[in-house]
């Protein structure tokens, strides 16, 4: 009896160790507070992005309209032309930057930062072969010009008023433009093409590679086949949106105009790389400056949607 009254006993403890473990993994001891899970809205490759944010404390710094018109996040088109007071680029020739580096246009010019952000693409992987990076920045001159070759061709296959009608959709023309920003960049893919791909970006080793990849350098495929109004864009455009943008995106697998509405929604994000946190991103309803705290240590970047918000990613200094 004393025998199985000594199993029983430790039989007991055994559950009382192994309930107490579990109430310690559930957090049943801790605030209720710090037991509630942020919710996680998309998960990625390592990159995860939760629904809030922690509340920031830092010194207070003012962020210009001038500032959030040059971000990278504009929206940008027919619906949503720039502002008049949009204040042109302060863009750089990449043959200028770079020489022969990259295969690019001899006018080819960039953001200095898009331009950088292509170089490290560069270290990683060969871009020798099967591409070259076209149309970066345009003026409206140029941007008309654009537009005349592009109904010259039409022109030759379809009525007039159709070939015009096409040229504008092919090449938005004036404020409409993202080639305005100094942001956009189109490129162009050369054999061995696989024809049958729906996806232009698809058709080539090095398209594919972009394709799978090139948000972690910042970038986004802009107008993809399936992306409503923007599928008759000549050429494959690409878009700079900044490497902490790009990661989110990816996370939550949404293009910038799906992206922009989660935004407005959420109000605030938190971005995650492999379970650690990598930046926090705020949104309001922005017509002119801002105002915002930024803690020590932080770098920031802040942007105009082109429709009343604003947007600041802020992440530690040198993480992203």
């Amino acid at each position: 009896m004393q025998q199985i009254r000594h199993g029983s006993g430790l039989s007991v403890m055994m559950c009382l160790g192994i309930l107490f473990s579990l109430i310690l993994a559930t957090g049943a001891f801790y605030p209720e507070q710090e037991r509630i899970a942020i919710p996680i809205l998309g998960e990625r490759d390592g990159w995860a992005v939760h629904r809030g944010a922690k509340e920031m404390r830092g010194r207070e710094i003012h962020i210009s309209r001038q500032e959030m018109m040059q971000g990278t996040l504009l929206l940008i088109g027919k619906d949503h032309p720039l502002p008049d007071d949009y204040p042109p680029p302060n863009t750089r020739t990449l043959r200028a930057m770079v020489g022969m580096y990259l295969p690019v246009w001899e006018d080819t010019a960039l953001l200095p930062e898009a331009v950088y952000s292509l170089c490290d693409m560069k270290q990683d992987y060969s871009l020798d072969s099967g591409i070259t990076f076209t149309r970066g920045a345009l003026s409206a001159a140029q941007l008309e010009d654009w537009q005349r070759q592009a109904f010259q061709r039409f022109s030759r296959v379809y009525p007039l008023q159709d070939a015009l009608h096409l040229a504008l959709l092919a090449v938005p023309g004036g404020m409409e433009s993202e080639h305005r920003t100094g942001y956009a960049l189109d490129l162009e893919l050369h054999p061995p093409l696989s024809l049958g791909k729906a996806d232009p970006l698809l058709r080539n080793d090095v398209g594919r590679w972009l394709s799978e990849n090139m948000w972690r350098y910042g970038w986004i495929y802009r107008y993809g086949p399936d992306h409503e109004g923007g599928g008759d864009c000549e050429g494959i455009h690409i878009r700079y949106a900044g490497k902490g943008h790009a990661a989110a995106m990816h996370a939550l697998q949404m293009g910038l105009e799906e992206y922009w509405a989660l935004l407005r929604q959420e109000g605030e994000l938190t971005l995650y790389q492999n379970g650690i946190e990598r930046a926090r991103i705020y949104c309001t309803p922005c017509q002119d400056d801002w105002e915002i705290l930024l803690p020590d240590e932080y770098e920031y970047a802040a942007s105009l949607d082109n429709t009343g918000w604003a947007a600041v990613i802020m992440y530690p200094k040198g993480t992203i």
